[in-house]
């Protein structure tokens, strides 16, 4: 026997299985006439005989949700030779989404009345505006009916109640507005990928996320940025959140058109170290002799001043676009990627050196990197299974990297600094070394520890950074 908590779970599983298609509908048709049919397994005479309280109680509770918001329950009759002639129920039916959501209840209930109210806005606010409207608005209903016979008194398991006219279960209306076919599909199909996205936003979310994307499929933009869209209260972080929604709302309302705001570079920090800094900075060529002699024929500079041998003469430490930092003059002897900023910032005046702030898993930019291409790179992360993880990435771009501080005989020596890892890596990595796989095996293997970089004492970390840095570098 199908219990109504049984049935409930059930309802509750179909929604969450078909609520995206189902509201996809409510924006493409305006209705839905897809619900949910559940046989419920009613007892045999011999298991009514063996726990007849049992089937009394199934019955009642079954007697108690039908009817209730949409939900429809059959009875059938059961002429019994011990029992007697019975009615009981055979099946429950929930004739739309919106009786599923009813009877299911609870947060899947919730989750499906904001997608249903969302996809209706969807579908009113973009066929409301005559730019995108294109076929006649759809026909309306979703209307259903139905109801158990009337019964009479010969059911000892307690009969359904008799009904009259037909009870009308909720359903949905056209929800407004024509959409062309192309529109309607795409809208839907937005609806459906993006469910979850939709039901989490608030009411002032969602009507901004509307706005934006009708604002920028009307006025075609080029590179843009979030900060100058004219829009009360979007701005550079409510777009970042939001892009994905609005990119697939924008790509459906113009027909493909792509979505010119131009989001923030992904940023590298650099030092060049050293005191002779034209280790690490190759000749400018040409062009910047020209501007090293133009600078010092300008009276602006002092006249007769020397020429500057680079334009990087006095920068030492700078942050830009990957793509400024790919295409400064450097030629750096070794190149070291610390996972810390702190520690990268305190590393010493080695010549010909270049340290890049790898900035956990945003190492996977360093690739862009052509000058980094060819040279000795050293990687110093922290000893955790997150830092093998981002070792093994940048070895996915770069495979002659090598580590440093980054073994067991480390990560022993500073048991006392260790913490746990809250949510520490489980991949395999088949880039790590014999040395760096046992050092992440001893990390799991003593309950998920990290040692980060910054609390290893510098005396130490330096000692072992010089030896690696010599050991790569014979002729610094």
């Amino acid at each position: 026997m199908i219990t109504v908590a049984e049935a409930r779970v059930a309802a509750a599983k179909r929604l969450r299985s078909r609520s995206g298609e189902w509201a996809g509908r409510l924006v493409a048709d305006g209705s839905v006439d897809e619900g949910l049919v559940l046989g419920l397994k009613p007892p045999t005479e011999a298991q009514v005989l063996a726990d007849r309280g049992a089937a009394q109680e199934w019955a009642r509770q079954w007697r108690e949700a039908d009817g209730v918001r949409g939900c429809a329950v059959d009875w059938e009759h059961r002429a019994w030779s011990r029992v007697g002639g019975q009615h009981v129920p055979v099946r429950v039916r929930l004739e739309d989404p919106a009786a599923v959501a009813a009877f299911a209840g609870g947060k899947d209930s919730a989750l499906w009345t904001t997608l249903a109210v969302r996809a209706g806005q969807v579908r009113g606010r973009y066929a409301a505006d005559g730019r995108f409207a294109e076929s006649e608005p759809g026909q309306g209903g979703g209307t259903v009916s139905g109801g158990a016979p009337a019964l009479g008194d010969e059911s000892t398991l307690g009969g359904a109640p008799a009904r009259g006219d037909e009870s009308t279960l909720g359903g949905y209306d056209d929800l407004g507005g024509g959409l062309g076919v192309s529109l309607a599909g795409g809208l839907a199909q937005v609806m459906r990928r993006h469910r979850a996205a939709i039901a989490a936003l608030s009411e002032a979310e969602f009507a901004q996320v509307l706005d934006a994307a009708a604002w920028l499929a009307a006025r075609p933009v080029e590179r843009m940025r979030p900060r100058q869209m004219p829009l009360r209260g979007v701005d550079s972080k409510w777009f970042a959140r939001h892009r994905s929604l609005v990119s697939a709302l924008h790509a459906v309302l113009t027909g493909g058109r792509a979505l010119d705001i131009l989001d923030p570079e992904d940023r590298v920090r650099i030092r060049i170290l050293g005191e002779n800094r034209g280790e690490a900075v190759k000749d400018c060529g040409d062009a910047g002799r020209d501007a090293g002699e133009a600078a010092a024929r300008d009276p602006r500079t002092g006249g007769d001043g020397p020429r500057a041998p680079s334009l990087l003469a006095n920068l030492t430490d700078l942050a830009a676009p990957v793509e400024q930092i790919a295409a400064l003059p450097l030629r750096p002897r070794l190149v070291i990627v610390s996972e810390n900023l702190e520690s990268m910032l305190a590393l010493p005046g080695w010549d010909g050196v270049v340290a890049v702030h790898g900035s956990g898993y945003a190492v996977s930019v360093i690739e862009r990197i052509d000058w980094l291409r060819g040279v000795p790179v050293l990687y110093w992360g922290d000893l955790d299974s997150h830092g093998f993880a981002i070792l093994h990435r940048l070895r996915t771009h770069l495979p002659a990297v090598t580590s440093v501080l980054m073994d067991e005989e480390t990560l022993v020596a500073h048991r006392d600094l260790w913490v746990r890892e809250e949510k520490p890596h489980r991949g395999a990595f088949d880039t790590l070394t014999g040395q760096e796989a046992r050092a992440l095996a001893r990390v799991r293997t003593d309950g998920d520890v990290r040692l980060e970089q910054e609390r290893i004492p510098w005396e130490v970390a330096r000692a072992r950074l010089e030896e690696a840095v010599a050991a790569l570098s014979p002729f610094m």
